[in-house]
């Protein structure tokens, strides 16, 4: 595989090396599930990046905030909305009324391991932490997880700047052409 030369419109030169189709920089990987996991689990009653109440998404009869919503569309179709429904479980509806608030913290994302051409495993060690703000107590929560990911092709917005923000939104999330295939508890050897 060659490496050459890109230069953009802008003047910034680059150098870039061909890859299979389907080769995904450990980095991107690891990156990939850190946001898939803070997506899922960093619960607030705002929309994030903005100051916009979150009022949520509803699934089945429960509700997910926003960010979890986008989460899922880092899945497999069907393993994302099967996984959304189990996720609406765990949101307290006091979450969108600002009473409780809920981070993840990272404590470890291994380096992927190739399960096969364009498949991939990561261990993740993390601790969900949900505080109630009337009270100040906090719930701290193991997630500690295996991911199985496999590479996916890389679209872009057919509609460019011109698409609406939900559409933009949901390329930029998958632009690391990847999707999350399954979840297991991880149980360190």
């Amino acid at each position: 595989m060659k490496t050459t030369q890109v230069q953009l419109v802008n003047g910034q030169t680059y150098y870039v090396s061909e890859r299979d189709r389907f080769f995904r920089y450990p980095s991107v990987i690891q990156t990939f599930v850190k946001n898939w996991t803070e997506l899922t689990f960093n619960w607030d009653n705002k929309i994030p990046g903005t100051n916009e109440t979150d009022s949520g998404i509803k699934v089945n009869s429960k509700k997910v905030p926003t960010s979890t919503y986008f989460a899922s569309l880092l899945m497999e179709p069907e393993f994302g909305k099967a996984s959304l429904s189990q996720i609406a479980e765990l949101v307290p509806s006091t979450v969108f009324s600002g009473q409780l608030r809920s981070t993840v913290i990272i404590s470890f994302i291994s380096e992927p391991r190739e399960i096969r051409p364009g498949e991939w495993e990561v261990d993740m060690i993390a601790t969900r932490l949900l505080v109630d703000r009337s009270s100040g107590k906090d719930e701290r929560i193991p997630f500690n997880r295996t991911f199985r990911l496999k590479a996916v092709e890389i679209q872009t917005s057919p509609l460019g700047n011109q698409a609406s923000a939900f559409e933009q939104k949901v390329y930029e999330l998958r632009s690391a052409g990847l999707e999350i295939n399954r979840i297991t508890e991880f149980k360190p050897k």
